[in-house]
């Protein structure tokens, strides 16, 4: 059965990222925090989409007193096969307040054929921060999957 929820600070391949301590009710124990442009995290398996709703979720923090709640704060690339690989899509996370502690589910359309190794690319965007975009404790997917099917 696919895994509905990644936790991001159990990646097993990353670059220029750090997990940290989280405060974030939903769990977890930690999230990823210091992503900059150019970081990325690679998701731990393969996704496949049939029976899903195609939205992916993010579990995120990142605001500031210059970048208010609801403004754009990053974009995140979503990248097939590797931090390299064809781009499926780009989404934008809005900020979520006045600073990196305050949580928000952002979720977006996503669609792809196929099984996919999904990978994370950090990208900056204007009028969000250069460096330090945020956190992120996880990434989720929503709809039934795979699984037996209900009796009558």
């Amino acid at each position: 059965m696919q895994n509905r929820i990644q936790q991001i600070e159990f990646v097993q391949e990353q670059n220029g990222t750090n997990a940290a301590n989280t405060n974030d009710p939903t769990g977890g124990g930690q999230h990823r925090t210091g992503l900059d442009p150019g970081d990325w995290i690679a998701l731990d398996r393969r996704y496949y989409l049939g029976n899903m709703d195609k939205k992916i979720q993010f579990r995120y923090a990142g605001g500031s007193a210059t970048n208010p709640a609801g403004s754009d704060r990053m974009a995140v690339e979503i990248h097939s096969g590797s931090q390299t690989g064809p781009i499926i899509t780009t989404v934008t996370l809005k900020s979520t307040g006045t600073n990196n502690n305050t949580w928000s589910t952002q979720e977006f359309d996503l669609d792809f054929a196929g099984s996919q190794r999904l990978f994370l690319v950090f990208r900056s965007v204007t009028g969000g921060p250069a460096t330090g975009m945020g956190n992120i404790n996880w990434v989720g997917f929503s709809g039934t999957g795979w699984g037996v099917p209900a009796g009558p």
